[in-house]
């Protein structure tokens, strides 16, 4: 995806400086800070270990899995369709998305939960960032 280095999953989805970014937009929404892990698996494995507030629980646990499945599909584009995006439309784009499975899977979760209305506000600003850099 950076073209940087090989297309390897631990690559991809941990080390490349679009992961990377994206991996510090994840933990910032959270609060947290953390060390990458080598390996891909080791991350998921080591996920569910990780204490987050009891009304985040369920969240965290997918969104390592969404952002996964974001940075797939940006490098599906790239490599395909020739369709590299910047990263503050990625950001946007995954953030929008985590808030829909989050808001699908946990529709009674999200009425109650004070970090959604926050979450709200976050993909705003980000969007906002966004497209105002685009033009």
């Amino acid at each position: 995806m950076c073209r940087d280095g090989e297309d390897l999953v631990n690559h991809l989805l941990l080390h490349c400086p679009v992961a990377k970014e994206m991996w510090d937009l994840l933990l910032a929404i959270f609060g947290l800070q953390w060390v990458m892990l080598y390996l891909f698996k080791d991350l998921l494995f080591c996920w569910g270990g990780v204490r987050v507030r009891k009304d985040l629980k369920r969240v965290w646990r997918i969104a390592p899995l969404c952002l996964a499945w974001s940075l797939w599909g940006e490098r599906n584009r790239r490599t395909f369709d020739g369709v590299d995006r910047s990263i503050p439309i990625l950001k946007d784009r995954f953030l929008n998305l985590f808030y829909f499975w989050v808001d699908f899977h946990f529709s009674m979760y999200v009425d109650d939960c004070d970090f959604c209305g926050e979450f709200k506000a976050l993909i705003f600003v980000v969007s906002l960032g966004a497209y105002m850099h685009i033009s």
